[in-house]
């Protein structure tokens, strides 16, 4: 039987891990071709109205986020309080099972927290990668193609022109 942290873990989890895995390998065209794929996930592609559209991955982090919040409450409501039923010590089984529930909502906590924490640094690691392949982009296109062979090039014209000027 597939439950909801299930279903979490294997479809959600386990993708952002390896994603993110295979963002900071370091062959280059492998963090590249992560980052691309993350970024189309990115891609606006559910629109409500004229004014509102958002993207699968901002979807899937707004759902995992709320999920992280509602588990945190539920566990704070039952289990941190001063007067919640406690089993007595006696009843052992109770006792038992008192832990397994609690100690599932806290494992439920961490699950929801580090999806939530590996969707939203898999979607900026993503864009940064990416910025970092538009900077190289224009840093080639800035790169002059053959070097000047005359020596009064209007840079250091401009240069000697400036410290004329200062002195």
């Amino acid at each position: 039987m597939w439950s909801g942290i299930t279903v979490e873990v294997n479809a959600l989890l386990l993708p952002a891990i390896v994603g993110l895995f295979l963002m900071v390998v370091p062959v280059p065209f492998i963090g590249r071709f992560a980052a691309r794929a993350v970024m189309l996930l990115n891609r606006k592609l559910i629109y409500l109205g004229d004014s509102y559209s958002f993207s699968p991955m901002q979807l899937i982090v707004g759902v995992v986020g709320l999920l992280f919040v509602q588990s945190w409450y539920s566990w704070r409501s039952k289990y941190s309080s001063v007067d919640f039923p406690r089993p007595k010590a006696e009843f052992m089984g109770q006792w038992e099972e008192f832990h397994a529930a609690k100690w599932r909502s806290e494992r439920n906590i961490y699950l929801h927290a580090v999806t939530f924490v590996s969707y939203v640094a898999l979607l900026r690691i993503a864009q940064l990668l990416l910025q970092v392949d538009e900077l190289q982009v224009e840093k080639e296109q800035r790169k002059p193609s053959a070097p000047s062979a005359s020596r009064g090039s209007p840079l250091t014209a401009a240069a000697a022109d400036a410290d004329k000027k200062s002195k």
